[in-house]
C-alpha cells in the first residue's frame, strides 16, 4: 500500500509540471494548421490515395488540438481555448458543445460500472451476445464487426452535423464534384483512423471496469488507459495521444507535452512501477477485432468466433 502511495504521489508531481504552456501551444497550433493547408493544397494538385492519406493525418492532428481546446488545456486561459475549439469545429467537422457533453462524461466515469459509458466501443459479454434474440444476434454481429462499424462509427460521428458542411461547400465551390468526394473521402479516412485510435485506448487487455466504490481516477487513468507505442512519423497525426495513460490521469496537460511529461516518468520507471498497459503495433492489430467481453465482470476483451479462430484477439 506504501508503495502504490509513492507511485500514485510521484505520478501527480511529475503531471504538475507539464500543463499549458502558451509559447509552445501557438507554434504547435501554427505548425498543425501549415500541415492542414499543405495537406489540402497537395491534395487539390495531385488527387491521390497517398495525398488523402496526408489530408486525413493533417485533420486527425488538428482533432487533438480541438480536443485539447475542449478540456481547457491547449491555450493557459480558458477564453482562448472557447474561441480555439469553436472555430477548430468547422475544420474536423464537429461540434464543440457535443464533444464536451459526451467526452467529459466518459472521463467522469470511466470504468464504473454502475454507469453506462457509451463512448466505449464494447458493451456486451460473450454471454449476454449469445442470449440476444437472433435477430438482434444477427445483426449486432453484422455493424459490431470491424470491418463494418469503425467506418459507421466515423460516418455518424462526423457527417451527422452541419458542421462538415461549409467545408464540403468551399471544396465543391474550388473543384466541383470530383474535389467534394475526394473531401469526403478524407474526411471518412480521418475519422476512422480516430475511431480506432480512441478503441485502443482503452478496449485492450485488461480492461478496467470496477464498482463505483473501487474506481478512482488514479486507476481509470493509468489502468484503464493504455500507452500505444506509436513510431515516427505517425507520432506528428498522434500529436501525444498515444500516451492516454497521462492524459486519463489529468486533462491538464496538452498534447505538446504529453511525450515530454511521459518521458520524464519513463526515465524512474515511473509508468512501468504504476501498471501501464503498454500496447504495441502486434497486439494494437489484435485488439481492433476485441469486441466482446469474456465474462460477467468485464475484465477482459475477445473478439468474434471466426476472428479468435484466426487469432485476431488479445
Amino acid at each position: 500500500m506504501a508503495r502504490r502511495e509513492s507511485v500514485v504521489k510521484d505520478v501527480r508531481e511529475t503531471i504538475k509540471r507539464h500543463g499549458a504552456d502558451d509559447s509552445q501551444a501557438w507554434p504547435c497550433l501554427f505548425l498543425s494548421l501549415f500541415y492542414y493547408v499543405a495537406g489540402d493544397v497537395f491534395l487539390a494538385l495531385y488527387p491521390s490515395l497517398i495525398t488523402m492519406m496526408l489530408s486525413a493525418a493533417a485533420a486527425v492532428r488538428m482533432f487533438m488540438i480541438f480536443h485539447d481546446a475542449c478540456h481547457n488545456s491547449f491555450f493557459e486561459h480558458k477564453k482562448d481555448n472557447d474561441i480555439l475549439k469553436h472555430v477548430l469545429a468547422f475544420l474536423i467537422s464537429h461540434s464543440a458543445d457535443e464533444w464536451n457533453a459526451s467526452h467529459n462524461h466518459h472521463h467522469n466515469h470511466l470504468g464504473d460500472t454502475s454507469v453506462v459509458d457509451e463512448s466505449l466501443t464494447v458493451w456486451y459479454t460473450a454471454s449476454e451476445f449469445a442470449a440476444l434474440p437472433w435477430h438482434k444476434r444477427y445483426f449486432f454481429r453484422f455493424w459490431r464487426d470491424p470491418i463494418i462499424f469503425f467506418p459507421l462509427v466515423s460516418i455518424y460521428i462526423f457527417f451527422s452535423n452541419f458542421y462538415s458542411v461549409p467545408l464540403l461547400i468551399l471544396h465543391y465551390s474550388y473543384g466541383g464534384f470530383p474535389a467534394l468526394v475526394t473531401k469526403l473521402l478524407v474526411v471518412l479516412i480521418a475519422g476512422i483512423i480516430g475511431v480506432v485510435l480512441f478503441h485502443l485506448q482503452h478496449q485492450c487487455n485488461t480492461a478496467y471496469r470496477v464498482s463505483h466504490e473501487n474506481r478512482t481516477l488514479h486507476d481509470a487513468g493509468l489502468l484503464g488507459s493504455t500507452h500505444l507505442d506509436v513510431s515516427w512519423p505517425l507520432t506528428i497525426m498522434t500529436l501525444g495521444i498515444e500516451f492516454h495513460h497521462i492524459h486519463h490521469m489529468s486533462t491538464q496537460v496538452p498534447c505538446y507535452n504529453l511525450h515530454k511529461c511521459h518521458a520524464e516518468g519513463e526515465a524512474v520507471s515511473l509508468w512501468s512501477d504504476a501498471g501501464v498497459n503498454k500496447v504495441g503495433t502486434w497486439r494494437a492489430f489484435k485488439s481492433l477485432f476485441h469486441a466482446l467481453y469474456t465474462d460477467e465482470k468485464k475484465q477482459t476483451f475477445c473478439s468474434f468466433d471466426i476472428y479468435q479462430t484466426l487469432g485476431l484477439h488479445d
